[in-house]
């Protein structure tokens, strides 16, 4: 990319896997154009998303409906993403999935 002359190598991915599978590396494209250090709430959806349907379950399931609360700005920082099982099975399964 290159701007007032200025050229400057974009990361491969807005999140960039650490030796803890659980911890991502927020880089410059996860950044929001309405905070200086905050990230987008769209690709903080889709790290949320990657990890629900990555969450071992009893029944193979195909997310269906995904709803994202963000109560602060998420700043442009390593992330530990958590998930956890609340209702188990064979027709309706609800996992939870939490950024810190």
């Amino acid at each position: 990319m290159e701007h007032a002359g200025v050229t400057t190598e974009l990361p491969p991915a807005p999140y960039l896997p650490t030796p803890d599978p659980a911890i991502f590396t927020s880089t410059a494209l996860s950044a929001s154009g309405w905070y200086a250090d905050g990230q987008h709430g769209g690709v903080v959806s889709a790290l949320l998303a990657r990890a629900v349907e990555r969450t071992p379950t009893l029944a193979q399931m195909e997310l269906a409906r995904i709803t994202v609360e963000l109560f602060r700005v998420i700043p442009v920082a390593p992330l530990r993403v958590s998930t956890e099982v609340l209702r188990e099975g064979k027709k309706i399964q609800v996992v939870r999935a939490t950024l810190s």
